[in-house]
């Protein structure tokens, strides 16, 4: 449930006054920031929002008509949310308060180098003018209307990374309840699914330390016999780089990752994490050599994973490029290098996947140096897709893009892609490119 009626800091690696827990909050793996061209710094910025009692039908805030004029300004927030259209719980005393320059919008909060990313945010105004701003905010607090003050950032748009760190957390549970477990300090940790009073609970008290040297990630034991429905000595099946074998649990750890900011790491050595968000994980006495493994309760059938080898160069065979899945992006790229005035580029490698009888296929398509990031407008499109022995597509071709393959699963009739993330985040991808489930690692530096 969103958190409302309360600010959260919207920057990466600084703490700001606050009445929300800023970590039950984060999205993880979900905090990402870019570096992007300065936008022009805007006067008070006008938007269309009627001061009305929200009602069930009606959203009262509408979404700002030109993000864009937001970048670089001082914005007064109301409030910032993980879920779409949340009407502040000071909507009201908002609505009575006749304060000059106050027109309310929705932003998008990824858009922004200042902000963190993957939140709707509520503004009450935003401009250039740090002055003009603090005395709405000064009027707003006065009326009993919480809010807070934060310079945005230049303006950047959207960025597939980000599109795709910030979308929800599949909350349906994976097929034949297999998760991902990742390897970590020689041994296999597995998130588990507790309610969240239990997790609380678990976690309330612990003192984290840090696992390396670069503060990415911390961990405390938590001695304990059992929790939930999990105890030491329990055995689970797991399917990683060879045969599926049984596992058992040697402990319990709170675990929190995130890449801090490096702002946060020049200033010396960290006393607490500053990304991430704490969970808890059974500890396995088993590793996994390509970094992560498929888990299932020990009894139930075992996916069978297998890793996908090196590529060599190779043909797209005619079935598989008037495969729909691969015509239709094909199409679309090819046109929009026509309005560039560039050429679009094909690579293309395949290698056999041992045990399977299939290969897997990999298509990258760009223009130019296939520069998309940090202002580049490029394209650089990656696909993938299974293909059988006379080349035709098996799995249809879905986006690979940020996300290493690293193995094909099936679980019980259906191919399934375990892909790695560009920010060491692990995704399991049903065939037609649907997240199933998710390893999150969160990333609050800059990218650029």
């Amino acid at each position: 449930m969103a958190k409302v009626g309360a600010l959260v800091c919207l920057h990466a690696g600084l703490l700001c006054e606050s009445r929300v827990d800023f970590s039950a909050m984060m999205v993880p793996m979900l905090s990402v920031l870019l570096l992007a061209c300065d936008a022009p710094a805007p006067d008070i910025i006008p938007e269309t929002a009627s001061l009305v009692a929200p009602s069930a039908a009606v959203d009262p805030i509408a979404a700002a008509s030109d993000p864009a004029r937001y970048g670089d300004a001082w914005l007064v927030l109301l409030q910032s949310s993980t879920e779409l259209g949340v009407v502040p719980e000071s909507w009201a005393a908002l609505s009575d308060a006749a304060i000059e320059g106050v027109a309310p919008a929705r932003l998008d909060s990824g858009h922004y180098k200042g902000l963190m990313p993957c939140y709707e945010i509520v503004v009450a105004a935003g401009s250039s003018d740090k002055g003009a701003m603090a005395a709405i905010s000064a009027a707003l607090k006065a009326a009993g209307v919480d809010n807070y003050m934060k310079n945005a950032g230049a303006y950047i748009g959207t960025d597939p990374r980000i599109e795709e760190a910030c979308r929800a957390t599949v909350s349906s549970e994976a097929p034949a309840g297999v998760r991902i477990a990742v390897s970590r300090a020689g041994a296999l940790r597995l998130p588990l699914e507790l309610p969240a009073v239990v997790s609380e609970r678990v976690l309330s008290g612990l003192t984290v330390s840090p696992r390396g040297e670069d503060f990415s990630a911390w961990y405390a034991p938590i001695p304990v016999q059992t929790i939930g429905a999990v105890s030491i000595g329990q055995a689970f099946t797991v399917a990683g780089d060879g045969a599926a074998r049984s596992c058992a649990v040697t402990g319990f750890e709170a675990l929190q990752e995130g890449q801090p900011h490096f702002g946060d790491t020049a200033r010396g050595p960290l006393s607490r994490p500053t990304c991430g968000e704490l969970a808890v994980h059974a500890v396995l006495d088993c590793d996994s050599r390509i970094g992560a493994a498929l888990v299932v309760e020990d009894g139930t059938a075992a996916p069978a994973l297998h890793v996908l080898p090196p590529l060599q160069r190779a043909e797209l065979t005619p079935s598989a490029r008037q495969h729909s899945s691969f015509a239709t992006v094909h199409a679309a790229l090819t046109a929009q290098a026509r309005d560039k005035g560039e050429p679009l580029a094909e690579e293309i490698a395949a290698a056999a996947i041992g045990g399977t009888g299939l290969s897997w296929v990999r298509a990258q398509l760009t223009t130019g140096d296939g520069m998309d990031t940090c202002g580049g407008d490029d394209i650089n499109t990656v696909l993938v897709a299974a293909a059988g022995a006379d080349g035709a597509v098996t799995t249809p071709f879905v986006t690979a893009d940020w996300s290493t393959p690293v193995a094909l699963a099936r679980i019980g009739e259906a191919d399934h892609w375990l892909m790695r993330t560009w920010a060491d985040a692990w995704v399991l991808l049903s065939a037609d490119g649907e997240a199933v489930y998710r390893w999150d690692r969160a990333f609050c530096d800059c990218a650029c």
